[in-house]
């Protein structure tokens, strides 16, 4: 296992080099000033060149990269030019509303997508596996921004049983920070009418980003479900006499684990960028928005910030699912050591 982290850990740190290098080069690429965006439209001649020699624009591209990347290795991933404060501190009060978003996806999908993956499979051929069947292929097919659309004009615009826009209602206290995570800050201080409002904030926006992956959480589960049912082990098991909720629940899902959870792990570095649209569709103000706010403003640095924390997450969730795989399953992980 510490040869295995080792290896990966070396693996983490060149692609993220590689991410640093396409970022910086794509950033190049984008039209637009970021000294305009500095000084404003109104600016003359003189500010533009002075705010370009401030942000070390006049300098060439290669003196601009090595400083980028010694900016990095220190943690400083620039100020913003459209909240002038660090882009770090930015994606540390914004990350928390994204993750509580995503956790929720997650698990819905899990809770909601495993146990209906494997009645599909269990009754294989019946009502239930085709039902099942269409959801999952809805679920994949519906665009995400069309979705969001739709249940805000049903639930919000048409029936009006709950709300939209931000974590909280007006007029409700934020609970106090510890995590930035709504619910759970106002878990820990107790605060229950919080706690009922950021959760009622939450419904809409955490189904509509977590209906892609609960469809792929049904599919996977029914198909690893399928494979695993006719082995020899599960007949034996069932052979012993065992009720048939142990020889599905404890045997056949226990070795089918392993891939499912690799597809949740996965899905949830995906969601943490996939959450642009669902967020800006709420207007959920968590890591996406401010990415589709620097992208309109041009502001590079938190263009650059949100690419390369979103890159590290991912690549920590990865090295997260190997170990949990290593640790369902030892011979994967002697496998990947060698």
């Amino acid at each position: 296992m510490v040869r295995l982290l080792a290896r990966r850990s070396v693996g983490i740190v060149w692609v993220l080099f590689g991410i640093a290098v396409l970022t910086f080069v794509v950033v190049q690429l984008i039209p637009g000033d970021p000294a305009r965006v500095a000084v404003g439209p109104e600016a003359t001649p003189e500010m533009l060149d002075q705010a370009r020699a401030d942000l070390g624009l006049d300098r060439p591209l290669a003196v601009q990269f090595g400083r980028y990347v010694v900016r990095l290795v220190r943690g400083d991933l620039g100020t913003s030019l459209l909240t002038r404060r660090p882009v770090l501190a930015d994606l540390v009060d914004r990350y928390p509303a994204t993750g509580e978003l995503t956790l929720a996806s997650i698990l819905l999908s899990a809770l909601v997508g495993i146990p209906l993956g494997v009645a599909s499979a269990v009754g294989r051929g019946r009502a239930v596996d085709h039902l099942t069947r269409l959801v999952a292929l809805v679920g994949v097919s519906l665009p995400v921004f069309w979705l969001g659309l739709v249940l805000q004009w049903v639930f919000y615009g048409q029936l009006d049983w709950l709300p939209v826009g931000s974590r909280l209602p007006d007029g409700v206290p934020v609970p106090g920070r510890v995590s930035g995570a709504y619910l759970l800050d106002a878990v820990l201080q107790g605060q229950w009418s919080a706690l009922v409002a950021v959760g009622r904030h939450m419904i809409l926006p955490t189904v509509t980003l977590s209906t892609v992956t609960l469809a792929l959480v049904m599919r996977i589960t029914r198909s690893e479900m399928l494979e695993t049912l006719p082995k020899a082990y599960i007949t034996t098991a069932r052979s012993k006499g065992l009720s048939e909720w142990r020889v599905i629940g404890v045997h056949a899902l226990r070795n089918a684990g392993p891939v499912i959870l690799t597809v949740i792990g996965l899905r949830l570095g995906t969601l943490f960028g996939g959450a642009v649209l669902t967020e800006t569709v709420f207007s959920w103000p968590g890591v996406g928005l401010y990415a589709v706010s620097a992208v309109e403003n041009k502001d590079f640095s938190a263009i650059m910030g949100f690419t390369l924390t979103l890159a590290v997450l991912y690549t920590v969730i990865n090295l997260a699912i190997d170990v949990a795989y290593g640790w369902l399953d030892p011979r994967m992980s002697a496998e990947a050591a060698r």
